[in-house]
């Protein structure tokens, strides 16, 4: 449903549309898609799908390293947080039951640092020390 209602905000209020950047991205994707479906590999679709993230993920980060103030940090804060609930809640720390949810936190950890760059790159001077 969370996705659903991002979906939905992100067409309404959202910033983008089809730059050779996301042409670039659906492409991929699709790429992405076809080579899971032919294959029906459960090891291929685990990197496929943190693949397909990455791809998914990459025009949010441009779009932060050029306008940090445009998104929020909560919102990447709490995305970091809740995989390592999950990471925590496993029963087994293998492979494939940890590449994904740590994936998230390190994506999601990223996209706060991109948000906060200009406070952390700041010099003192800046400050008003």
């Amino acid at each position: 449903m969370g996705s659903v209602s991002i979906l939905w905000l992100s067409l309404r209020k959202g910033i983008g549309g089809l730059t050779r950047l996301d042409v670039l991205c659906y492409a991929l994707l699709g790429i992405d898609m076809v080579v899971w479906l032919t294959t029906r590999s459960a090891f291929l679709a685990l990197h496929l799908t943190v693949l397909a993230d990455v791809i998914a993920f990459l025009p949010t980060l441009i779009k932060t390293w050029r306008q940090p103030d445009s998104e929020t940090a909560t919102f990447f804060i709490v995305g970091a947080i809740a995989p390592l609930f999950s990471i925590l809640a496993a029963t087994t720390y293998d492979y494939g039951v940890l590449l994904f949810p740590l994936y998230l936190a390190v994506v999601n950890m990223v996209e706060v640092l991109l948000i906060y760059r200009p406070r952390l790159t700041r010099g003192p001077e800046e400050e008003g020390f």
